[in-house]
């Protein structure tokens, strides 16, 4: 009987300690602020962010978790926009001071930007300067 016994406590114990744990996983489906690429320069906010993403972009899904946290801890106000859905690519150049989407375009995803007086303040693009950016 003692071994029965013995055997439920450490069966109990067992199933305890693998749900205290699991991380939490976040997806996409997780952010109600998602935008659309021609709502970049539109929200009521004078200073926020937006990160652009693929879902099928391996950079941006190695940061999801990171971007994710970050945007449900409410420190800034922060959108997401696909770029499966709308997007415009080009080189590498300033993009600091442009107000308005037809003149803007990101280097690639993930990117994310900061947008002060409906501009663009600064500009993150790249795994290590988003997560420098959300770490500092």
């Amino acid at each position: 009987m003692k071994k029965i016994i013995f055997t439920l406590c450490l069966m109990l114990v067992a199933c305890g300690q693998n749900l205290s744990t699991q991380a939490t996983n976040y997806d996409y489906s997780d952010v109600e602020s998602h935008i659309d690429w021609y709502d970049s320069f539109k929200q009521e906010e004078d200073d926020y962010l937006v990160y652009y993403y693929s879902p099928t972009c391996s950079h941006c899904n190695s940061i999801k978790q990171e971007v994710i946290s970050y945007y449900l801890s409410e420190k800034e106000s922060l959108f997401f926009v696909n770029t499966q859905l709308n997007s415009k690519f080009g080189p590498t150049k300033e993009l600091t001071g442009i107000c308005d989407i037809e003149s803007f375009y990101i280097f690639g995803t993930p990117f994310l930007i900061r947008v002060k007086d409906f501009r663009v303040a600064d500009y993150y693009p790249g795994v290590t300067k988003i997560l420098d950016y959300l770490n500092r």
